[in-house]
């Protein structure tokens, strides 16, 4: 894995197969295999591994790395891979202490809300989950019936939506508003204002 500048001058070469910036940029996360994560500077300086927990098959890993906005959590989802891959729950890591939390379920997205405070997460069961950063659930949404694609916050930290495999999203709030879509949701993209938002789909 390697750093470019947008001159195409290559800036680092980090051991890793998928990574994260932080959102100041200053510095990155990359994920390797048996849930072992580097963190590195932008001219590929590895300044701290993260060694996550153990699993049991042929191979595990880490996928889905995302920084807090403040940048002092990283989040991400755990994985691991026999006859087939499977995920097998989620880590949030304090970066000041490195001391981990780790949350149960077969989770295929996670992401902080604006303030860094929360956490959600969708699964494989249909259930959006949010969590506190001690790792205790504050809310368990249910109303998809199927898999959860894609979860993200509103910039304004108002609103919390989900995508899934039964082709609806779900702005979850008082109103709960549903949106019935032709397919699988793959994307959706909050305007910076919060009152607009785009989606998109397997077709």
């Amino acid at each position: 894995m390697k750093v470019w500048n947008l001159s195409g001058t290559e800036m680092a070469t980090l051991r890793g197969n998928s990574a994260a910036f932080s959102s100041n940029s200053k510095f990155l996360a990359t994920a390797r295999g048996n849930n072992v994560i580097s963190l590195w500077s932008i001219n590929g300086k590895e300044f701290a591994v993260l060694k996550g927990q153990k699993f049991n098959g042929d191979f595990y890993g880490t996928r889905n790395l995302v920084f807090s906005p403040d940048n002092k959590y990283l989040a991400s989802i755990n994985f691991s891979c026999g006859d087939a891959c499977y995920p097998e729950g989620a880590q949030i890591w304090n970066l000041s202490n490195k001391k981990v939390v780790t949350l149960k379920g077969e989770f295929e997205d996670i992401t902080f809300n604006p303030s860094s405070e929360v956490l959600a997460t969708g699964s494989r069961s249909g259930e959006v989950q949010t969590w506190d950063l001690q790792g205790n659930e504050i809310n368990n949404l249910q109303g998809h019936q199927d898999t959860i694609q894609k979860v993200v916050f509103s910039p304004d930290g108002r609103f919390l939506a989900s995508g899934s495999y039964d082709a609806t999203i779900r702005i979850w709030d008082k109103q709960n508003i549903i949106f019935n879509l032709d397919s699988v949701v793959q994307n959706i993209v909050f305007s910076p204002d919060s009152r607009l938002l785009t989606t998109n789909s397997s077709n």
